[in-house]
């Protein structure tokens, strides 16, 4: 417990208040990234969906490969490049 409150206790207060504009900044930058991500990944979802769901061929196969085919080889390869350590 005294090593958590030497650790605070070297904390500058000074740096931190000098910088906390741009934390600040950063932080809603990081916030706006997430919102329009959620929102497009939401929105291509229910088209895809709804691609998939229709009686439309020319709207039904490409959905079916893109969900089928194209998703899991995406998440095969991000888990293959962490299991393998590729971005380290």
């Amino acid at each position: 417990m005294n090593s958590i409150i030497e650790y605070f206790q070297t904390i500058d207060i000074d740096f931190v208040t000098s910088t906390l504009k741009l934390l600040l900044t950063g932080a809603l930058v990081t916030l706006e990234i997430t919102l329009v991500a959620v929102t497009c990944g939401v929105l291509i979802g229910l088209f895809v969906g709804i691609a998939e769901l229709s009686n439309y061929k020319i709207l039904k196969y490409p959905a079916k490969v893109y969900v089928d085919i194209v998703v899991p080889l995406y998440w095969f390869r991000s888990l293959l490049s962490i299991l393998l350590c590729l971005h380290c």
